[in-house]
């Protein structure tokens, strides 16, 4: 990863330089959205700068951007100025940590209107999945809705409490039913009988579920293996995680699910779940 990381580095700064035409020239009628320089723990500087390139590369599909680097805008094109007279109608910030070998990463947006402020927390294992989910994690805090949306973005995640997540779930293929208790303790019902204790927790307005049971064959009978594969799979795969954000007033939970494919190789599909009850 160390002889990678700085050709991907330049790749991602020259992101950064595709998007200039946009963002040199305000645009009349986009948000306008301010990004604060992003702080990490544990990272040297150039893994931060790589993420925050990208985040503000990606974030230029949704308005204009600008930075309190603006003043240097005429000599490192890191922006437009801030119009003159006019405060953003958005405020990015962006952290990043160490915890246990994965890097923890939480976007923080400010609505200036309404004084609203909520986040987007997610886990990876290295900086370079990071850096190849940077465009979903921005998707995730904004989300076209309707013709307003080509001119403001449009906030989706709702704020997860440990009280409106619990309950009854539906949603994945060969799964009947999850079940998410009050104290970090839930339970996922296979179609084939198997059941699963899962643990979750909350950062930002992200739910982290987790499985919390042995794996056994019966958990991959639905995806069509042979016993041969299925023994495998629960031999050797890594126990399944959740990431999944709330939606629609709380009655949609969608996110990623993170799986150790027949390859042996961590894979991520996007999975919802549905409130029964």
């Amino acid at each position: 990863m160390k002889k990678i990381l700085p050709v991907f580095i330049l790749s991602a700064f020259s992101l950064v330089f595709l998007f200039q035409g946009s963002l040199l020239w305000g645009q009349e009628g986009r948000a306008l959205i301010k990004i604060n320089p992003f702080t990490a723990a544990g990272l040297g500087n150039d893994e931060n700068a790589l993420i925050e390139s990208l985040v503000r590369s990606y974030l230029a599909d949704f308005g204009e951007v600008v930075s309190p680097y603006e003043t240097l805008a005429g000599n490192f094109p890191w922006g437009s100025p801030e119009p003159a007279g006019r405060q953003p109608d958005y405020i990015l910030s962006g952290n990043i940590y160490l915890e246990q070998g994965s890097r923890v990463f939480t976007l923080e947006i400010r609505n200036t209107a309404t004084g609203e402020t909520s986040s987007y927390t997610s886990v990876h294992r290295t900086t370079g999945e990071l850096a190849l989910k940077a465009r979903s994690l921005v998707e995730a805090l904004f989300a076209p809705a309707g013709k307003e949306s080509e001119t403001k973005p449009v906030f989706q995640a709702e704020t997860i409490t440990e009280q409106g997540i619990s309950g009854s779930w539906r949603g994945e293929p060969g799964i009947e039913m999850i079940l998410i208790y009050p104290g970090g303790k839930g339970r996922m019902i296979f179609s084939s009988g198997a059941q699963m204790a899962l643990t979750y927790s909350v950062r930002g307005n992200t739910l982290l579920v987790r499985q919390d049971s042995p794996n056994t064959e019966r958990f991959y009978y639905h995806f069509a293996l042979s016993p041969e594969t299925a023994r495998q799979l629960a031999a050797q795969a890594e126990p399944l995680r959740w990431e999944m954000l709330l939606r629609d007033r709380g009655a949609i939970l969608r996110g990623a699910k993170i799986f150790t494919n027949v390859d042996l190789a961590e894979e991520t599909v996007e999975v919802e779940w549905s409130r029964i009850r």
